[in-house]
């Protein structure tokens, strides 16, 4: 009887573990390549991932409560307060969005303030801002990760992580470094590749929520 519930548990949360690593695997993968560039933009850049981290971790606490609800009420076979409960979650992670959005534009402030080299604070603000401008692609992916763990699918969340770490390394290579005369922005570029890839996930999570809790096959799949 033990050995199953074991298999059951390590099956159920090994997906688990692999998806919630995806941000912090993205933001190592931005770290070695940056380091190319120099000491300055490395440190710039891992200052930045801990600041980032720190600032959207009080968002991160409001979508985890989405797993919660939803996983009660699916268990309980409520699936339209499940749907609702996640648009809510979406509907959060757009007010968080705005606040990053202009949170963004007072990165060097910040940084001024950490009293930071000139050179760190350069390269920093350029990170951050265009980092924290996507964050709204990142809350909105916690509330999805929180509907898809909350009905116990969660396969989806890691093969979503998959693609979207896999992107972003591509993306972080060609824009940081460049390729055949593509990208070469340097310290920016590792933003942007890390933005794309998480509004990439922002629209592969929605369409298998809508493909998987709306419309005609909601009681099959969510049942």
């Amino acid at each position: 009887i033990v050995e199953p519930t074991y298999r059951g548990i390590i099956k159920l949360a090994s997906p688990v573990v692999i998806s919630m690593f995806s941000m912090t695997l993205m933001g190592l993968v931005d770290t070695l390549i940056v380091g190319y560039l120099g000491t300055a933009p490395l440190a710039a850049v891992g200052f930045m991932m801990t600041l980032c981290f720190n600032l959207l971790a009080f968002s991160q606490g409001f979508m985890g409560a989405v797993t919660t609800l939803v996983s009660q009420n699916f268990g309980a076979r409520h699936f339209s307060t499940c749907r609702t409960i996640v648009w809510q979650g979406l509907l959060l992670s757009i007010f968080f969005g705005i606040f990053y959005f202009l949170l963004s534009f007072f990165i060097k402030d910040i940084l001024s303030f950490m009293k930071l080299s000139e050179e760190v604070q350069r390269f920093g603000t350029s990170y951050g801002s265009v980092y924290m401008m996507g964050g709204v692609f990142i809350v909105f992916n916690y509330a999805m990760i929180g509907f898809f763990q909350g009905i116990g699918n969660t396969k989806i969340p890691m093969m979503v992580a998959i693609v979207s770490n896999l992107l972003n390394a591509g993306l972080a290579w060609v824009l940081v470094l460049g390729w055949h005369g593509l990208g070469g922005y340097g310290v920016v570029g590792a933003a942007w590749a890390t933005l794309c890839a998480t509004a990439f996930s922002s629209l592969v999570y929605f369409f298998f929520f809508i493909r998987n809790s709306l419309g005609r096959g909601t009681q099959r799949t969510m049942g």
